[in-house]
């Protein structure tokens, strides 16, 4: 009778451990429906502060979290230059940063700006965007980075694909900004 206990104490054990990782899979943006389209005025001019880095895509998590810890009420922001199917993955350029304003006539917070600049962040203002092509992905978690690489990234290409096809445009950057990727 204890060994048959054992067994399904087991199995329950078991089959709590893959609900809990199904869930944070789905949690993390598993089941999420990516859809991107082209919008107009997207962003207005908005400061920001941000970090230069080369490498792997895949390797820029530790810049977020950095950016995060400087400021954690801040909506964290990547931008990735190069079209990774055509660029080295050590040669890949991408920034990323927090948001501090998106208000171009709103004071600078200059305090705030040395506690980024003692982490070796710069700052920057982005002209308005006419156009943008937009996706929106959760990010709950570094395995949302990881789900995003894999459903995002497809889609984008094959709109962008599309897209210059259409309008023969010679080259696009991806911008990441708080969950939303705006090229």
């Amino acid at each position: 009778m204890e060994e048959e206990n054992l067994v399904f104490y087991f199995i329950f054990l078991v089959l709590c451990l893959i609900a809990t990782v199904g869930g944070y899979f789905v949690y993390s943006g598993l089941l999420y429906a990516v859809n991107v389209e082209t919008k107009q005025k997207v962003l207005k001019n908005f400061r920001v502060a941000y970090k230069f880095a080369r490498g792997p895509y895949k390797e820029c998590g530790h810049l977020f979290t950095e950016a995060h810890s400087v400021a954690p009420n801040l909506k964290t922001f990547a931008i990735y230059y190069d079209n990774p199917q055509q660029v080295a993955p050590h040669s890949l350029r991408y920034c990323v940063g927090s948001v501090l304003s998106d208000d171009p006539q709103a004071p600078k917070n200059e305090e705030l700006m040395k506690d980024f600049e003692k982490y070796g962040f710069k700052e920057v203002t982005f002209p308005e965007m006419e156009y943008a092509v937009c996706t929106t992905f959760p990010f709950n978690g570094t395995l949302s980075l990881f789900l995003a690489t894999i459903k995002v990234y497809p889609k984008l290409t094959e709109y962008i694909t599309v897209s210059i096809q259409m309008k023969h445009h010679s080259q696009v950057n991806r911008n990441f900004i708080d969950g939303t990727i705006v090229i």
